[in-house]
């Protein structure tokens, strides 16, 4: 699902997961569910995970994280031609993340 379009530009100043050894030690989007226990929803281009789950644990919990940069939602600039396109899946992602966990 696309979440940006032409000519957005983000920050991405987020929480995200990113994979390699330089990064944590998540040698692959393997390694990062084993060791989090968590369930990746969405990887970025660049392979980093950027959305995920959290299943309940001892009755609390079942989180769901969407750490993509999708969410700055302010452009510092938007470049000859922009239009909107892409950028309103992430009201939909985050809609029904909240419909998951308010079940």
């Amino acid at each position: 699902m696309y979440c940006t379009d032409a000519g957005y530009h983000i920050t991405n100043s987020t929480a995200q997961y990113h994979i390699g050894t330089d990064w944590g030690g998540y040698d692959n989007h393997a390694a990062w569910e084993a060791r989090t226990g968590g369930t990746i929803l969405g990887v970025g281009g660049d392979g980093a995970v950027v959305a995920w789950e959290y299943p309940a644990h001892e009755g609390k919990g079942h989180v769901i994280c969407i750490g993509s940069g999708c969410y700055d939602w302010f452009s510092y600039t938007y470049e000859a031609g922009y239009t909107e396109k892409f950028h309103k899946n992430i009201e939909i992602i985050t809609s029904n993340a909240f419909n998951i966990l308010t079940k």
